[in-house]
């Protein structure tokens, strides 16, 4: 159901221009707190694996600025990506 949006997002990041990347991180934004889990869980790791340098540090200020914002107050409270460091320090104890 997704495909073809995640092909247009990937076309879309893959250009330099900064208004068209803008526009599709912005869209992303919105959208991405009303996105099925498994769907968001797929574009958390699309973006911390394969666009994260190139977007954390792209060359235009404000690409920069809204994808930090997105990781910020999206991605990183995705909470079925992240555990709350207690459950992980329950999982390490429990492994001994």
């Amino acid at each position: 159901c997704y495909g073809v949006f995640i092909e247009l997002v990937k076309k879309i990041l893959e250009c330099e221009s900064q208004t068209c990347v803008t526009a599709i991180l912005l869209i992303i934004y919105e959208v991405y707190e009303k996105l099925e889990p498994e769907f968001q869980t797929y574009l958390t790791l699309y973006f911390l694996g394969n666009k994260f340098c190139a977007l954390f540090y792209h060359w235009s200020y404000v690409v920069r600025s809204i994808f930090q914002h997105f990781f910020v107050l999206r991605i990183a409270q995705n909470k079925s990506i992240f555990k709350p460091v207690s459950e992980v320090d329950k999982k390490l104890k429990h492994s001994y």
